[in-house]
């Protein structure tokens, strides 16, 4: 009897194990187990896990490689969580056309549909942060809006 409400299934190769596993944390009899989050090596793996059962289902290499390419584009992009589909909240280094100018002066809710959640210098955020708060180089931002929308703002 699985005692856990999650599982795990971080092995990839060989194919039929990692479905295996997931059956078993799925199906046992007497198993609590809520959700299984299984790692996939391709898109028919990840159909085969899905129905046996696995909850969610990640691509370690692909999310990584999807990292990568946000890093090459926006450079100043330090981390990113998704909302929903469309929306998120990022944490960017100010860019420079930013450095010495205040929020209010920016008016990024105006003139880049995005809110500004935190301002400051690592470790040491301001959370909603005064409209004279002037940015300076190497702080960082906490911005929430759409894709596009974030996007939209200055690199490095």
């Amino acid at each position: 009897m699985l005692d856990v409400e999650t599982v795990v299934v971080a092995m990839s190769e060989p194919i039929a194990a990692s479905i295996t596993a997931t059956l078993i944390a799925k199906d046992s009899e007497g198993s609590r187990v809520k959700q299984v989050i299984a790692r996939a090596t391709n898109d028919l793996h990840m159909k085969m896990l899905q129905r046996v059962g696995a909850d969610r289902v990640v691509f370690p290499s692909k999310m990584q490689g999807h990292r990568l390419g946000m890093e090459l584009v926006r450079p100043n992009l330090l981390e990113r969580l998704r909302l929903d589909d469309k929306n998120f909240i990022e944490e960017i280094r100010v860019p420079s056309s930013f450095v010495g100018r205040s929020l209010r002066d920016l008016n990024l809710r105006k003139n880049f549909n995005v809110n500004v959640l935190a301002a400051g210098p690592d470790n040491h955020l301001t959370v909603n942060p005064p409209a004279s708060h002037v940015l300076a180089s190497g702080e960082l931002l906490v911005v929430m809006g759409s894709s596009e929308a974030l996007a939209g703002l200055p690199g490095s």
